[in-house]
């Protein structure tokens, strides 16, 4: 009798794989690391550089904000003092558990900062789809974007939960740059390398995405280069880019 010989099991997905790497890396704080730490501060200082140009409601304090991939929430605390409630949304549930406990340690009731596990990049999204988590003023993905299989469904899944006409999408990642390696990065999250998707973008690459997810008066600027790695003798290239939904919403569906 011949012998039959089961498939080999389908490797795990991108997204999959960034899960599990997210998942196992809230085993230690991105605070302990001092790399991490100052590139983040340095990130989250030329974000409120630029407050009052990217939104009001950073002004006044009446801003709704999305953190996608939120992580830890470092994206969010620095922002704290300048909105008026914070959501944010991570593949990892470890994540998200993290996110919520720092909201809590710094003082944050769940009702103005809270995160929760979620994919909006998925078919079909696998995140909440309550008026909680629509109608944005802002929509912050920071150094994520190059972890996304496919930044226009991304994109586009982010503006549609931006309020009409006003909602502001805002992608802070690298340039185009060489992978990461060489020693790069501290070992413990050398099993990013297989998480990453993209090496940096090209400035229209990314500002044809925002047009095609629906995004007017698209603004892109080069911020202050951040050491990687232990060694800082690495650095890397980061841009911001923010766009305001247009009146008539995606102009594309995904």
């Amino acid at each position: 009798m011949a012998t039959v010989t089961a498939p080999a099991p389908a490797p795990p997905s991108l997204t999959e794989l960034n899960r599990q790497h997210w998942d196992s890396a809230t085993a230690r704080s991105f605070d302990d690391i001092p790399w991490i730490r100052e590139a983040s501060a340095l990130m989250s200082t030329e974000i409120l550089a630029r407050k009052d140009r990217i939104h009001p409601g950073l002004t006044d304090k009446t801003a709704r904000v999305l953190d996608y991939a939120c992580g830890q929430g470092d994206s969010s605390l620095p922002l704290a003092p300048y909105g008026a409630q914070f959501r944010g949304l991570d593949l990892s549930e470890r994540m998200a558990a993290a996110y919520n406990a720092k909201a809590a340690a710094h003082g944050f009731d769940a009702s103005f900062m809270s995160a929760t596990a979620g994919d909006l990049v998925a078919t079909p999204p696998s995140a909440p789809d309550t008026p909680e988590y629509r109608d944005f003023d802002l929509a912050l993905v920071r150094m994520a974007f190059h972890h996304f299989e496919n930044i226009d469904t991304a994109a586009a899944r982010l503006v549609e939960r931006l309020k009409r006409g006003s909602g502001v999408l805002v992608v802070v990642d690298f340039l185009p740059h060489e992978d990461i390696g060489g020693g790069h990065v501290p070992k413990e999250f050398a099993a990013a390398a297989n998480t990453i998707s993209h090496s940096g973008f090209f400035q229209e690459t990314i500002e044809q995405c925002f047009a095609r997810a629906g995004c007017v008066d698209v603004q892109f600027e080069m911020m202050t280069k951040v050491k990687i790695g232990e060694a800082g003798d690495t650095e890397r290239d980061v841009f911001i880019c923010w766009g305001r939904r247009a009146d008539d919403g995606n102009r594309v569906s995904l």
